[in-house]
């Protein structure tokens, strides 16, 4: 079956993006979208490439280039990644497109809007930190309790 899809990089979806910052916020809202409507995990590896891994197999990296959606399938069988990538542009290509244009054109929206999820949105990392310091102020209060009937 590989054979069918060794020429797939070859071809892709000229998304008609004009710059290369309109290309970064397409791969990452397609990679975001991959995560959270398809339950892939993806790694981004540069700004318009990531990863794409299902069950544990890694499938494929997405990637725009010149404007052009690619898939560079490593799986034998990509095709339901192919599939996904088609219903996305099909669905969210003008929303997209429609989204960057307004943020591009509103910097002072897009600059409350990264100031409020810098804020708000809290990285993994910063999450884990905040759990291990609450338990460790509660396991503080505790022992504080244990010498509270002398």
């Amino acid at each position: 079956m590989m054979d069918n899809f060794k020429n797939i990089e070859n071809f892709g979806i000229d998304l008609k993006l004009e710059t290369e910052e309109a290309e970064m916020f397409y791969c990452e809202t397609l990679r975001q979208w991959f995560m959270d409507d398809k339950d892939y995990v993806t790694i981004s590896v540069t700004d318009r490439e990531f990863e794409l891994e299902k069950d544990g197999e890694l499938i494929g990296v997405v990637y725009i280039f010149d404007s052009v959606l690619r898939l560079k399938p490593i799986q034998d069988d990509p095709i339901e990644a192919l599939i996904d990538i088609l219903e996305f542009v099909a669905k969210h290509h003008k929303p997209t497109i429609n989204t960057y244009n307004y943020l591009n054109e509103n910097e002072e929206v897009s600059n409350d809007i990264l100031r409020f999820m810098s804020e708000y949105v809290k990285t993994d990392e910063e999450k884990e930190l905040e759990a291990e310091s609450e338990e460790a102020l509660e396991d503080e209060e505790e022992d504080s309790d244990d010498w509270e009937w002398i």
